[in-house]
């Protein structure tokens, strides 16, 4: 039932609403995903953000630089490797068409 409701309200209800685009959406939920210094939804955030065409390899780089400011640099130093990993399979994905 929990998560049922979890999915009902957050990608029903949420991430389907006018005012904000997905790439929007997308950036202030990994900001808030870095600022706990989580890397496992990190990747999920990443992966989707590059599937979908919401950021580039280069974008999601440039977000840890941006986050490191507001988020500490030890909490985004420990999503590097989470995002490297990302866009690793992603370009790999990428490449074999």
């Amino acid at each position: 039932a929990f998560l049922d409701l979890m999915l009902k309200q957050v990608f029903a209800e949420v991430w389907t609403r006018e005012e904000l685009s997905m790439r929007d959406r997308r950036l202030l939920v990994m900001g808030v995903i870095a600022c706990m210094g989580e890397s496992m939804p990190w990747g999920v955030q990443v992966t989707a953000a590059l599937k979908n065409g919401e950021l580039t390899p280069a974008q999601v780089r440039e977000t840890l630089i941006q986050l490191a400011q507001y988020a500490g640099y030890p909490r985004a130093a420990g999503l590097i490797a989470t995002t490297e990993q990302a866009i690793a399979a992603f370009e790999k994905e990428t490449a074999e068409g």
